[in-house]
Order: structure tokens, then C-alpha cells, then sequence
């Protein structure tokens, strides 16, 4: 069951048929086979189809729905990541500015009680919480917040590193923003049902050794927030509670050894789902390999965003694709001669040559990684395996974008 409950871990389907493709399908078959292995050894958020957001246990799968919507988003993959913010409800453990009032006991976006109320009778009245970060290192904050009362003049909270350094003024009426600091590198907010949003801003810490991140409002202002994050990255991943010291959340990894549905002579992927940042100098959304070197596998470049297509080559050629934080897209490998020969298409786009290639012996297959690393954060739709070599054209049909979009 996906949304309101977790998922199951194990449950078994009918063997694959020689000739006909697997397929994971994460939107309409939410479950984890018994031979593959989803490791996590932390629990772990998302959002279910109720809207909230839920805690998974160690080792369970997450299937992730839109917070507004509720339409179901596909597995959850995530890299290790770690909350600095001692306390992420407000207001114990957080520091004041001016003099802010503060009312607990309000439904929060995870359907507890723990939101807290939030007056701030001048402008730059809030809360704030200080952290250690390393220099020259970006980091996101992030909050849930909703207005309750508009301002006097005007609906802003401020939610980052004060100064004018790495904050983001965001207005809660009109959703605008009316000032970001000097070391911003992005920043967004994200929509959920009762007026919530998280709002969220990425930053250089530049020769900062210590920030404090603040929660401020405008003069008048009521609105209510919980949830506050800080985490070394460029976006904010899923929320990680902490109540009196950080917490980290580790890493999923998602692999099977079980190779007997592989042709390890030819063959063809295609995965469907989105990238969220990049990890550890990029990411790969699925690969087959041997463990250690590189495989086939479709994996998004760091700071360009371009897709490349990777079959056992030192580097992976470009499928002339760059997609953006959190944008569906559809790309297949089509192998051959144990991945000396390959070809790869992306949303229905030509097939191209992959230009570097190298004979591969399959060991393992992974989902939101490779070869245990380069830990994605991943929404996969789906996974689909033909045990022949796909033609150009067949290969570029397979991968065209049918709606709907994540």
C-alpha cells in the first residue's frame, strides 16, 4: 500500500518470460521483488497519497506522491544527507530576535500537532538557530510555513543566512520575492495542501564557519511553520526530524545480483522518472555492472544537468539533453556484444552512437546508483528490460514522453 501506510517490502510475481521485457512499474506497482535488496539503515519521509508526510522504517521502500495533487511520483531514492538544525520545530532549542510570540499545538504537514504559531510584531522579529557548516560549501535551508495573518505592510519571512548573505525575502501573499543574498545559488518553494509550503534557499558559505539559520517576519505578520532543515546540498531533500541534536539520514541503495533475467549480451533499458540535484560529482539513475568500474547506465552530469549514456566506457556521450531539478524524462541504452556496441535515446529524440564503450560482465543491477556510488536523488517511474538489442528506431519509440509529467 503506498501513501497513508508504508510499503511492503517483499512480494513475489510471476518469472520473467524469455522474450517479453520486465518491467518495474513504481506508479501502478509500488512493491520491491524478493530478489532485489533496498537498503537503508536509517528511517526516512515522504509524501504519501493522503498529502502527508509519512516515516518510513529502515529498509522500506518509499513511493512518493505530489503533496498537492496526491498523484503518485514513483520510488524514492535518496543520498546520504544530514539536518545541522538541533531542533526543527519551533520554538524550543531555537534562539530569538526581537521579541517573537509563538503558540504550539497546530496540525502540521505531517498530520501530527507540532507546528507552532508564529506573531512577530516588528519586521526581523523570529527565531534562529545556529549551526557549524565548512567553508566554500553550499547548503539549503528549508521550512514549512503558512501565513496566517498578513503583515502590516507586507507578508515576508525570511528564511536563510542573515545579512543579506544567503537569504531568500519570500512573500507568503503573493509568493514573490522581494530579496535574495549575495551567495544564493537557487531557491524555491514547494506547494502542499491547507496552504502550506516549503520554502527553501541554497547557499555558499563562503569563509563562514559557523550560520545562523533564521526564521523572521514582517511587521503584523502571523503564519505558522514547522519543519526547519539544513543540509549540505544544492536542494532540499526529504525532511529529517531532529529534536536536541542533527540527525543523518543515510543513503538508499536499491540492487539485485540476481542476473538470470539478463542477456549479457544484448539488451536494451529504459528508464522513466527525475533527477533531483547531483550527488557526489553526478548521478546515475540505473546501471549494470560489475561492482566496481563503470557500466550501462543513463547518469546526469554535475552543474550542466545533461543526460549522458554510459555502456562499460571510461566516459558516457551525451544524449544532447539537459533536464532540470525534478523534470520527467524517458532514456534508454540499447546494448550489444556485451556493451561494446551501443546506441541511446532520451524522450523519443534519434538514437546516438555511445561513442566510448567497453565489454561488460554483469554482476549487478542498481536503481539510483552504481556500482555503490554516485548515490542519486531519484524518483523512479519505472524500469523496463528487453533481452535483445533495440534498433534505432525502436529504441527512440520506446523512450517518447507520454503524458502525464511528474
Amino acid at each position: 500500500m503506498i501513501g497513508a501506510g508504508l510499503s511492503i517490502d517483499r512480494r513475489r510475481r510471476p518469472a520473467v518470460v524469455r522474450g517479453s521485457p520486465f518491467a518495474f512499474d513504481f506508479i501502478n506497482a509500488p512493491f520491491i521483488p524478493a530478489s532485489w535488496n533496498l537498503s537503508r539503515s536509517s528511517v526516512a519521509t515522504y509524501y504519501g497519497t493522503d498529502g502527508l508526510i509519512h516515516t518510513a522504517a529502515p529498509n522500506v521502500a518509499r513511493f512518493d506522491a505530489d503533496p498537492l495533487s496526491h498523484a503518485p511520483r514513483g520510488l524514492l531514492i535518496e543520498p546520504q544527507r544530514a539536518n545541522l538544525i538541533p531542533y526543527s520545530n519551533f520554538p524550543a532549542g531555537w534562539a530569538t530576535n526581537g521579541s517573537p510570540s509563538s503558540t504550539q499545538g497546530v496540525a502540521a504537514p505531517d498530520g501530527s500537532t507540532n507546528g507552532a504559531r508564529i506573531a512577530t510584531a516588528t519586521t526581523g522579529t523570529g527565531y534562529y538557530s545556529q549551526s557549524n557548516v565548512q567553508t566554500n560549501t553550499v547548503y539549503t535551508a528549508s521550512v514549512f510555513v503558512r501565513l496566517v495573518q498578513a503583515g502590516t505592510t507586507s507578508s515576508i519571512v525570511m528564511l536563510g543566512k542573515d545579512g543579506g548573505i544567503g537569504n531568500v525575502n519570500f512573500d507568503l501573499a503573493t509568493h514573490a520575492v522581494q530579496q535574495l543574498g549575495s551567495s544564493v545559488v537557487a531557491w524555491g518553494y514547494d506547494p502542499l495542501q491547507n496552504g502550506w509550503l516549503r520554502l527553501w534557499v541554497a547557499y555558499n558559505s563562503g569563509t563562514l564557519t559557523k550560520t545562523a539559520t533564521v526564521v523572521y517576519g514582517a511587521a503584523g505578520m502571523v503564519f505558522d511553520a514547522w519543519g526547519a532543515d539544513l543540509e549540505q546540498g544544492c536542494y532540499p531533500s526529504s525532511v529529517i526530524a531532529t529534536n536536541g541534536a542533527g540527525v543523518t539520514r543515510a543513503a538508499d541503495l536499491m540492487t539485485t545480483r540476481d542476473m538470470s533475467a539478463i542477456n549479457p549480451t544484448e539488451g536494451t533499458f529504459v528508464f522513466d522518472g527525475a533527477f533531483n540535484g547531483v550527488s557526489g560529482g553526478g548521478m546515475f539513475a540505473f546501471s549494470l555492472d560489475d561492482g566496481v568500474n563503470y557500466g550501462i547506465g543513463i547518469y546526469k552530469v554535475l552543474g550542466s544537468g545533461f543526460v549522458n549514456a554510459y555502456s562499460s566506457g571510461a566516459t558516457g556521450t551525451s544524449t544532447g539533453v539537459a533536464v532540470s531539478d525534478g523534470e520527467r524524462f524517458r532514456a534508454g541504452i540499447s546494448y550489444r556484444s556485451q556493451g561494446l556496441s551501443a546506441i541511446t535515446s532520451i524522450n523519443g529524440a534519434a538514437a546516438r552512437t555511445i561513442s566510448t564503450t567497453g565489454k561488460l560482465n554483469p554482476l549487478q543491477l542498481s536503481i539510483g546508483s552504481a556500482h555503490g556510488a554516485f548515490n542519486a536523488c531519484t524518483l523512479t517511474r519505472s524500469l523496463s528490460y528487453w533481452p535483445y538489442a533495440m534498433g534505432s528506431a525502436e529504441l527512440a519509440a520506446a523512450t517518447r514522453l507520454i503524458p502525464p509529467t511528474l
